[in-house]
């Protein structure tokens, strides 16, 4: 008797750990879901902008625009303004990739806040994609970008430093919900976009792989 009593206990140990451990993969699955809200990047955009071939990456999506109009220079028609970080250099297009469902594309749009050669700015490509929870959405990469004169030939070039995303980020999201039109944000969505890209200098520049979301209207 005391074997099988056992052993009935054993097989209802069992059956608990199996619910528990199916009951913990729904949760997961569920908050994955909730997390992304409709705006997974793995089934609908990548975590980076790429050179051309989207094999070799460039930058990291930090930002994503909601619930916008579509137009492809949505996100910069509200950054031109001061009161949302000013980014008056209107940037369509550009040589950079984004991968989505429909395959590896130039960007749809950009923007930066100082025009003209030889200038230290904020920054960001974007690319628009269609979502269900939240209409048409933009994947953005905000940083900030310090000038660098070459020695020779008598040029230069933008740099983002280890912090420039993070930074970029943060002036995007700062910038815009605090706006004069009340753009509302969320900053709890986790993408694990961490990589360390290699910058000027032997520089990395990476984040905590957070995606911080602003509503558009």
């Amino acid at each position: 008797m005391n074997h099988i009593a056992t052993a009935r206990v054993k097989r209802a140990q069992l059956a608990l750990g199996v619910a528990l451990l199916l009951g913990s993969i729904v949760m997961i699955r569920a908050n994955a879901r909730i997390v992304h809200a409709g705006y997974s990047p793995a089934s609908t955009f990548s975590s980076y902008s790429y050179e051309a071939g989207c094999s070799t990456v460039v930058d990291t999506i930090t930002i994503v625009f909601t619930n916008g109009s579509g137009s492809y220079d949505d996100a910069y028609q509200h950054g031109q303004y001061s009161d949302h970080g000013e980014f008056d250099t209107h940037e369509a297009q550009g040589d950079q990739y984004f991968q989505d469902d429909y395959g590896c594309s130039t960007n749809d749009d950009g923007a930066a806040t100082a025009s003209g050669w030889s200038n230290d700015r904020w920054h960001f490509r974007d690319e628009v994609a269609a979502t269900t929870a939240y209409g048409q959405s933009y994947a953005a990469t905000p940083h900030y970008d310090e000038w660098e004169w070459d020695i020779w030939p008598f040029t230069g070039h933008h740099c983002v430093d280890t912090y420039g995303f993070t930074n970029g980020r943060a002036y995007v999201y700062d910038h815009f919900t605090s706006a004069s039109d009340g753009h509302s944000g969320n900053q709890s969505n986790y993408w694990g976009n961490t990589m360390a890209i290699a910058k000027c200098h032997g520089e990395y520049a990476y984040t905590n792989g957070y995606v911080w979301y602003i509503d558009l209207p």
